[in-house]
């Protein structure tokens, strides 16, 4: 039986690099998710923006899955990095900031996790040269977030 893999939702605008994940990714939808990544930031040619969004609190990736990431991360020129995670603050915003430290360990570079995509961007863009202003990069997190499936959204509360 064939790998199903679900569709990566990565993309770029102006010089801002953004996922969107449904689930925890495992080590194939890493893989396929990374390679688009890094594509899409080769052909910018300079450092990109980026903005993780993750619109429910999921658990860890697997230590193997952070570590594609971290790999990921020490080859690929990244000039700001945000996160969005569903509404969350306090504990949940603790480990997602906990996680990314581990995934740059080896690259000091600005980052921070948001509540909302608004003031994610807004940060950014204090930051780093988007290529695009916050209200194109906003409508761009918008239609990224809402042509995920209706079935895959599973949000909390």
């Amino acid at each position: 039986m064939p790998l199903s893999i679900p569709t990566v939702r990565v993309v770029r605008v102006g010089a801002v690099v953004m996922a969107h994940q449904l689930e925890v990714p495992d080590l194939a939808y890493a893989r396929v998710e990374l390679d688009r990544f890094e594509s899409l930031i080769d052909e910018l040619g300079r450092p990109a923006a980026v903005l993780m969004m993750i619109d429910r609190v999921l658990p860890p990736a697997s230590a193997a899955v952070r570590d594609l990431y971290r790999q990921s991360a020490e080859r690929t020129p990244i000039a700001v990095w945000a996160a969005v995670v569903g509404g969350v603050m306090g504990f949940a915003a603790s480990i997602a900031t906990s996680i990314a430290v581990q995934v740059f360990a080896n690259r000091p570079l600005p980052m921070r996790v948001f509540r909302t995509v608004p003031s994610s961007i807004q940060w950014m863009s204090q930051l780093a040269d988007l290529g695009a202003t916050p209200a194109e990069v906003l409508a761009a997190a918008e239609t990224l977030r809402n042509s995920a499936p209706a079935h895959e959204i599973r949000r909390v509360g």
